[in-house]
């Protein structure tokens, strides 16, 4: 993505592992969130070659393991990480689902061919939309195919599926936002976002004034 104030103001408030457990933690479904290990969430380097030509770098890539709990109840391993994969999206895309397949491919070719490894971890995709209008783009792949619907669905199994988490702040009200994110720094993100239809000089001051003074309160700590 082009380096736009969005990007600056999700790369410095969501690429700190605290705000992005946080932020994850209401996106995920309860049964997964609650079988994580949120403390020891970390965030993972990870490019890949655009679909389109040129250089395309994910916007975050984060590790987190299960509980030993659960862990444990998976054949006895130490540890299971789970990727979660974190794209925004400030503009509508219809192939959304095509591109985080890809994507998610790529880090298994990564983080699982050239390691050698005999099994793959699971990937969860998640998109943060933030548009002119409500995100009402297909949210997994088998939307995308080009055949009729009953063949898709007798194929079942047989086609490749992948089906990604969207959070869209773009209908969100305040009291939405509150309920949605715990945390001052999210809710401003969350807001933030949300208002970016303002002029980009307007949006770009918000950002630099409020990583400051994220800055500013981190010295403090």
């Amino acid at each position: 993505m082009s380096n736009t104030p969005h990007d600056t103001l999700v790369k410095a408030i969501l690429g700190r592992p605290e705000h992005a457990a946080t932020a994850l933690r209401a996106m995920l479904p309860a049964a997964l969130s609650d079988a994580l290990d949120w403390s020891a969430l970390r965030r993972e380097n990870a490019s890949y070659v655009s679909v389109d030509g040129g250089s395309r770098h994910s916007d975050l890539l984060f590790s987190v393991p299960l509980l030993e709990g659960a862990a444990a109840a998976h054949s006895g391993a130490p540890e299971v990480l789970i990727y979660l994969l974190f794209e925004h999206q400030s503009t509508a895309d219809p192939l959304m689902a095509l591109r985080l397949f890809i994507y998610v491919g790529r880090l298994f070719e990564e983080r699982v061919l050239r390691d050698g490894l005999a099994r793959a971890p699971l990937v969860i995709p998640v998109v943060l939309a933030h548009g002119e209008r409500p995100w009402i783009e297909p949210l997994s792949l088998d939307a995308l195919y080009d055949a009729p619907r009953e063949l898709v669905d007798a194929l079942g199994s047989l086609l490749p599926r992948l089906t990604y988490l969207i959070e869209d702040v773009t209908p969100l009200s305040d009291e939405q936002i509150r309920g949605r994110v715990t945390s001052a720094v999210l809710r401003v993100t969350w807001s933030l976002l949300r208002d970016s239809r303002t002029t980009t000089e307007d949006l770009e001051a918000y950002v630099l004034g409020l990583i400051e003074l994220w800055r500013a309160a981190s010295r403090e700590d």
